[in-house]
Formats: structure tokens, sequence, C-alpha cells
């Protein structure tokens, strides 16, 4: 940082504050404990972070895919119950891009464990996911295999 910006930011050419004690602080003590809008604002934040980490890796791959890119993209829309989605479902969205609507599912179920999101109306119970994949083992065990979409 230059000294221009370290004198603009509050800080000495030797990296030190300018002052360790503002006078507002006199007469309007700032608690810096938590509230609840803030928590609210920090886990926004951090779950938008998350989602722009997905989009980032998403585009930045050596070969960046359909099949890459639309699961980044939509899994966390599902799992945040997006209102722009305006009841399509990831059925629709998978077939419109062409790709397995299983992948935009699990995206979307990773996205909201890993940020402890509850299941929203796209997602299946963890009960209901284990049935069905038990289900399709079964089907692929006595060799019937899944039928897949052609486009």
């Amino acid at each position: 940082m230059n000294s221009f910006h370290r004198q603009a930011a509050g800080y000495t050419k030797a990296g030190e504050a300018y002052h360790e004690h503002h006078p507002v602080e006199d007469l309007e003590p700032v608690e810096l404990g938590s509230n609840d809008v803030r928590d609210a604002r920090l886990r926004f934040l951090e779950i938008m972070e998350s989602w722009a980490t997905l989009m980032h890796r998403a585009f930045s791959s050596d070969n960046p895919t359909v099949a890459s890119l639309i699961p980044a993209c939509y899994g966390p829309m599902f799992a945040i119950g997006s209102s722009c989605l305006g009841g399509i479902g990831m059925s629709n969205i998978a077939d419109h891009f062409n790709i397995s609507r299983a992948a935009i599912s699990k995206m979307s179920i990773s996205f909201a464990e890993s940020h402890d999101l509850r299941p929203r109306r796209y997602q299946n119970e963890e009960k209901t996911r284990a049935a069905y994949s038990d289900a399709m083992t079964q089907q692929i065990m006595n060799g019937a295999l899944p039928t897949v979409p052609s486009k």
C-alpha cells in the first residue's frame, strides 16, 4: 500500500494507526456483540461466497461444459428455494440443457447440507432419497437400466 492509501486508511508510514480511540466512542459507544441482523447478514455473505466459488470453479476449469456449469448455477438456486425459478422444476432445467436431473439435485443437496439449510420443496427428504437410491440400485442389479432422455 502506498503512503497516500496508508494515510487515507488512517495509518502512519510505519503502519501504526493515527488514532487508537475515536472521540465518537465517548458519546455513543458501539457494542461489538452479535445480533440477529448482523448474523443474518454474515450468513448471507457466507452463502453467496460459496455460490460464487462454485460458479468460479465451474467457469475456470480447463474445459467448462454445460454439464458442469448448470449444476453449479441451478443447484444452489434450488437449495435456497429461489423465487426466480417461478415453479420450474429440476427436471425441466435438466431436460432443457440435456443433462441429468441427478446432477442438479446432487449439487442442490450438497449445497443445502453444507450450509445447514432445511430441505426446500424441490428436494426430497433424506429417507426418501435413500429409498429411491436403493430402488434404482435394485433395478440395475436386476439388469434393467434406467431410461436416458434423448435430445
